[in-house]
């Protein structure tokens, strides 16, 4: 007799150590069609879990949600008192719940483990991502976490209350919302409190303390006392915007007291950009350590400071990029070839033009030409070689024909080195001449143009053709 005894004995231990304690992990709620579902599903299949807790088949998942109304799929964090509901219909020991926030062309994954029993949420993360695939390689790390959790016990730590956030001046619910549930999970990794998620608002947790204390229990609450553990504290938040100023202010109120036991505010420009951050430092505030808050509030005022520069600096280069951009919109440049009919038989002439006023542009020209041999009374002179730089400024008018075409007409001025060589001899001739043109402009590209130059000694034809193009900066 004593020897079977021994043996159920041992074989109850055995069954003992090897029980898991079930594990639910619900749809995430929010997110684009089946994100939600299909994260919860990717998650529950983690070795990190399977090894730890026995999860619940989505199949028994999706059919006790269909019997909960409170379960909202399309928006914000799971109602606590139906995970809590879920929970033990399921026969779960704790529960994974998520929510999923739009952040511009990324995700904000927020989840929370609740222990059933004394409806504690004992651990909580928060993720952001852009796909699915991104996500996924993060789950093993959420995974660790959640076993992690469920080996750490919060039952010595005071327990606070977290009613939903309130709002004032337009503030945005769905961001408020968001930024409340990240201080929670911040407050939890402070390792001073116990979190109770709660649905009430902070008057009703207030005045169920009171009745509670007092022994008068309504019927509704007598499932959740059950729990065990009243919360001693709530944590009343306040999300506003005034003056186009967001700020998130947090208190947390002894209940047996009515005392303030902490209290802090936090400006912020958004969640997306440094929301998140400004909540971990509200929570270091609220739990008492001051210094690493500090330390937090020091890195994120350089990282504001490093933002805000960059900034300025975009908007500078923009403001010259548009500056620029009205300067040089109706600039152009060209280049052209002609003749001169006599050395140099051919020239090469870039350009740059210059509006200055409607119809008037002033344009910087440089006619470069070479040859050898020298024409001049139809004598040709062999070994001579001949090198001409001649620049020039002009002033023209021209008149726009259409939207394609323009004809146009200037005076000009310039000085041109020539530059001779016969033999061993150099000989260089400056000559200052003056200039007329005209010329017309087809299809916004090709120029035709005539000019006449002389110094009043002798003249000078040039014919030539270009391509012109228009300056602008986009």
């Amino acid at each position: 007799m004593r020897k079977v005894c021994i043996a159920v004995l041992v074989l109850t231990m055995t069954v003992t150590a090897w029980a898991r304690d079930r594990l639910a992990i619900l749809p995430f709620t929010g997110g684009q069609g089946e994100d939600g579902e299909t994260i919860a599903e990717l998650f529950s299949f983690e070795k990190e879990l399977a090894s730890v807790f026995d999860p619940v088949p989505r199949t028994s998942i999706n059919a006790a949600i269909r019997n909960e109304q409170r379960f909202q799929m399309t928006s914000g964090m799971t109602d606590p008192d139906a995970i809590a509901a879920l929970g033990k219909q399921l026969g779960a020991r704790y529960v994974v719940a998520g929510s999923i926030t739009k952040l511009g062309n990324r995700n904000l994954l927020i989840i929370a483990i609740v222990h059933i029993e004394d409806l504690r949420q004992i651990a909580g993360d928060v993720q952001t991502y852009g796909s699915i695939g991104e996500i996924r390689g993060r789950l093993p790390a959420m995974a660790r976490s959640i076993v992690a959790a469920s080996k750490t016990s919060v039952s010595n730590l005071p327990l606070l209350a977290v009613p939903p956030v309130q709002l004032s001046g337009g503030a945005d619910a769905r961001e408020a919302d968001a930024l409340a549930q990240i201080l929670a999970v911040h407050i939890i990794r402070s390792g001073k409190y116990a979190v109770y998620p709660r649905t009430k608002s902070l008057e009703q947790v207030q005045s169920e303390y009171g009745n509670q204390f007092n022994g008068d229990v309504a019927d509704e609450y007598l499932p959740k006392l059950e729990a065990g553990e009243n919360p001693r504290f709530v944590l009343s938040v306040m999300a506003r915007t005034l003056d186009g100023e967001k700020m998130f202010n947090a208190v947390i109120i002894n209940l047996e007291t009515g005392a303030q036991a902490a209290g802090d505010t936090a400006d912020y420009r958004s969640l997306n950009d440094d929301g998140m951050h400004v909540m971990e430092i509200l929570s270091l505030k609220l739990s008492g350590k001051k210094a690493e808050a500090a330390r937090q509030e020091n890195v994120l005022k350089k990282a504001a400071e490093t933002v805000r520069r960059k900034q300025e600096a975009q908007r500078t280069w923009s403001a010259f990029k548009s500056g620029a951009a009205r300067l040089f919109e109706d600039w152009s440049m060209s280049v052209g070839v002609g003749t001169t009919f006599t050395t140099p038989v051919l020239t090469l002439t870039p350009a740059v033009t210059i509006p200055i006023a409607a119809y008037l542009d002033v344009g910087v020209y440089l006619d470069v030409g070479c040859d050898f041999g020298f024409l001049t009374n139809a004598d040709y002179i062999e070994d001579l070689s001949y090198n001409s730089y001649y620049p020039y400024v002009r002033a023209s008018v021209f008149v726009p024909i259409g939207d394609s075409f323009g004809f146009h007409s200037g005076l000009g001025y310039g000085c041109m080195i020539a530059d001779y060589q016969y033999g061993v001899y150099d000989v260089r001739a400056v000559v200052h001449a003056f200039d007329f043109a005209v010329g017309f402009l087809l299809i916004n590209a090709l120029d035709l143009s005539y000019s006449i130059r002389t110094d009043f000694k002798n003249v000078n034809h040039k014919l030539s053709i270009g391509y012109v193009y228009r300056l602008g900066i986009e």
